[in-house]
């Protein structure tokens, strides 16, 4: 049975000494930094991000500055680009240390993003557009289960759990995400 590779997480909120952490435990370790933190991709974002001098590091850091221009980096797209690179780290034997705050992403790591298989015809119609509290009543009248868990001002989840519904025509709460790390972790 082939070992799953090992790496280190570093999260946490804002200024919280993520980086510097990094920083400082990655020559001990034989480590190498890869970025988890979105503002950290994109090359023009330096102010706000609190971005490390990353070229300037003795450590080799992965994944800062790698979007010139406005464009999505998605869920699907960073976890295949660290899958990819923990592997590569893997068999130069060092070790990978994920830094950053932003948590989607680092979920991502451990949750898979799920493809919802598509109704051959869209015959639900959404006025997407209403105000959030009209939209939770919605949600709570078609999965109940999901808009208990969701504050009812947290318009992006729920007009994301009634996207899901009208895509798949199966209620949001029945699609949780499946554990399936392709690693073994310290976090």
């Amino acid at each position: 049975m082939k070992r799953k590779p090992f790496v280190l997480i570093i999260t946490g909120p804002t200024a919280s000494g993520k980086s510097r952490l990094a920083e400082d435990i990655a020559p001990l370790l034989d480590g190498h930094i890869i970025n988890a933190d979105m503002g950290q991709f994109y090359t023009p974002l330096t102010i706000g991000t609190a971005k490390p001098d990353w070229k300037g590091l003795a450590t080799p850091c992965h994944l800062f500055d790698i979007l010139d221009q406005p464009e999505e980096m998605g869920v699907v797209r960073y976890r295949s680009l660290v899958i990819e690179l923990v592997h590569k780290l893997q068999k130069q034997n060092k070790l990978p240390i994920i830094v950053g705050g932003s948590l989607f992403y680092i979920k991502s790591l451990f949750f898979p993003p799920r493809d919802f298989v598509a109704l051959p015809q869209n015959t639900v119609e959404l006025d997407l557009m209403q105000d959030t509290a009209a939209l939770w009543d919605l949600l709570e009248n078609i999965d109940p289960v999901r808009a208990q868990a969701l504050h009812p001002n947290d318009r992006y989840r729920i007009v994301r759990a009634l996207q899901i519904w009208q895509k798949t025509g199966q209620k949001p709460s029945e699609q949780q995400p499946l554990f399936d790390p392709p690693f073994n972790a310290l976090v």
